[in-house]
């Protein structure tokens, strides 16, 4: 009978879905956004990357789509004139990661964590670009007068994402783990909870200022990750206590009320899909 209801429960979840993310500056066509001198953000429809100048050259990431890829491209030539030497994927999905052959072919090497190949393979894609190299964990990536740090946790989304972390900047760059000003997406795709919510503390632990998030804005601040991270506990345990109280899956929304959080763009519309994905996870261990 769970299970039964849990399906009708999902099947209402797409329209929600869809709202939120359609909430977004999706309509925004592109953006550059200068951080610092070596440092820049590129937004498109959406999606935000990275790039970073150096005196030997270009270091981008996700290139997006094929099309985005194009526009993307033309700003970093607006910035300089030196070739795109590598570009790292942030992690694995197609939403970030398609449409690099226009970097290839001027000779950039592409780079991820080696976990991303898993899915790579098992999930071909005409419009993706097979990373040359791996890492394998945490590592300070350097090109010319310039280095930065990758730095991966381990599983939280997919199994292979990094954060960009830049000590000069005191900012990071991170791919889907938090958006300043956004609930999250309740279904919570490809996330391991418990993975997930020790990775939050981690990069809370870290020492930055700024984050650069990968669907939101170009600068914000440190409290994205806290939000979330203090979100994520209060779901969890909140639908605990309500099937620990025999509160039916369908029922629990109507009962729960998070004035810290209510002021987050998809509160209510992704209230109760998180209810049934933090149901799913009480009752079925994911």
């Amino acid at each position: 009978m769970k299970k039964t209801l849990m399906l009708a429960l999902i099947a209402s979840l797409p329209l929600a879905w869809n709202a939120d993310v359609m909430a977004q500056d999706w309509s925004k066509e592109y953006e550059t956004t200068k951080i610092s001198d070596r440092l820049y953000t590129f937004w498109r429809r959406g999606i935000r990357n990275i790039f970073v100048v150096t005196d030997e050259g270009v270091i981008a990431t996700d290139p997006i789509s094929p099309e985005a890829a194009e526009v993307y491209r033309a700003e970093i030539a607006k910035v300089t004139d030196l070739p795109v030497r590598y570009v790292i994927y942030s992690h694995e999905h197609w939403d970030h990661v398609l449409g690099g052959q226009i970097f290839k072919d001027e000779g950039a090497e592409f780079i991820s964590h080696e976990n991303c190949l898993k899915f790579f393979f098992r999930n071909p894609n005409p419009d993706l670009v097979i990373p040359d190299r791996t890492i394998s964990g945490n590592t300070l990536f350097s090109l010319g007068d310039e280095s930065f740090h990758l730095r991966y946790l381990g599983e939280n989304h997919g199994d292979c994402l990094l954060v960009f972390d830049f000590p000069e900047e005191r900012a990071i760059y991170l791919a889907d783990l938090a958006t300043d000003g956004f609930i999250g997406l309740g279904t919570m795709p490809d996330y391991d909870l418990i993975e997930y919510l020790r990775s939050l503390r981690e990069i809370e632990a870290m020492d930055f200022d700024l984050m650069i998030g990968a669907h939101g804005p170009a600068r914000a601040g440190k409290d994205a990750v806290v939000i979330r991270r203090r979100w994520m506990e209060a779901i969890i345990e909140a639908v605990g206590r309500e099937l620990e109280a025999g509160t039916p899956v369908a029922a629990i929304a109507g009962k729960l009320h998070f004035p810290e959080f209510e002021h987050l763009r998809g509160y209510e519309s992704q209230l109760p899909a998180f209810v049934l994905r933090m149901a799913q996870f009480h009752e079925m261990g994911w």
